[in-house]
């Protein structure tokens, strides 16, 4: 079974979902499909744009990683937070880490020079667990409080998506094929004849192979992902994705890496405790990469590095 506190599998999560929630049409369509009407249609979502700040404090890192998307709200910029719960089983007091969370957010917008109000954050948290996690309201966490003393509280919701309690039907009619593939692949990513069945279900005319050509960083992306959990072959691979011109044409990226003796770089620096051996399995992913024409912003997601790393390994390819 997976250990939940091994970092090799946080990172590996940590990256799929953040690749996969930083492609528009995936936050736009989670953000119709699952936040409130009455928000929702209040929003300008054409205007939505990413940030390139996380606000996540060292305190935080254990339970969360997070992606932020700025977005017009009438006459205001909000913030909608996407955070990815790390843990195998829910946060006992979310509220807490979610108040500290904002706060870090607003703290940072008051060293703004000249800004006038904060921006109102939208927390949306992403749960992967297998334990169920039940919403409560924070004023639950004070037992039976007098109803004089709820004034004092800091109130508010957040919108949970818990991956492995989401209606099947509800998710495979999702009008973005990347946010319906992402969702599967972070629910079943060891499952793989489960996913494969889900798989086959997607509209057709929304998952065919014409999809897949327009979008082939993305499926790479989901190889790399999966493959870090499986055993796959190139067959195997086919009959998950359904892309077999993809597939046939290339070995996977992720057998590119093994190859190249990128796991076994990056084990031998956790085992060892060796930098330099994880810094040349890292470049050595990059590099092959780089060669198989991805760009660098998703070298960045996938492997969770620096646009500066990225470079430097160009460096080395250029001569």
């Amino acid at each position: 079974m997976e250990n939940p506190n091994d970092k090799t599998n946080i990172t590996s999560h940590d990256a799929f979902f953040k690749s996969s929630f930083s492609y528009p049409d995936v936050a736009k369509t989670y953000i119709r499909s699952f936040l409130p009407l009455a928000l929702v249609k209040n929003l300008d979502l054409d205007k939505m744009t990413p940030s390139e700040t996380s606000y996540i404090s060292s305190d935080l890192k254990e339970h969360f990683s997070d992606l932020v998307w700025n977005c017009p709200c009438r006459n205001q910029n909000i913030k909608i937070t996407f955070l990815f719960e790390h843990k195998s089983s829910p946060v006992r007091f979310p509220h807490i880490q979610l108040l500290r969370y904002m706060t870090g957010i607003w703290e940072s917008q008051l060293k703004t020079k000249g800004i006038k109000y904060l921006d109102p954050v939208v927390p949306i948290i992403v749960y992967n667990g297998m334990q169920k996690w039940k919403v409560k309201t924070l004023t639950s966490y004070f037992g039976n409080i007098d109803t004089e003393l709820i004034q004092f509280l800091p109130i508010f919701k957040y919108q949970l998506t818990d991956l492995h309690r989401l209606d099947d039907e509800k998710l495979l009619n999702l009008s973005s094929f990347k946010l319906v593939i992402s969702m599967l692949a972070l629910q079943y990513y060891r499952d793989t004849a489960r996913l494969s069945e889900l798989i086959d279900k997607i509209n057709k005319d929304l998952f065919d192979l014409e999809i897949w050509n327009k979008n082939e960083n993305f499926a790479s992306t989901v190889i790399v992902y999966l493959s870090s959990y499986n055993t796959l072959n190139q067959e195997a691979m086919q009959n998950i994705l359904r892309k077999p011109r993809f597939i046939n044409g290339i070995k996977s990226t992720y057998d590119q890496l093994m190859e190249e003796g990128f796991e076994k770089g990056i084990k031998k620096g956790i085992e060892q405790g060796i930098e330099k051996g994880m810094e040349k399995g890292m470049e050595t992913a990059i590099l092959k990469m780089l060669k198989n024409g991805f760009e660098v912003e998703l070298i960045c997601k996938v492997l969770d590095v620096s646009a500066e790393t990225v470079e430097k390994a160009k460096l080395h390819l250029e001569k």
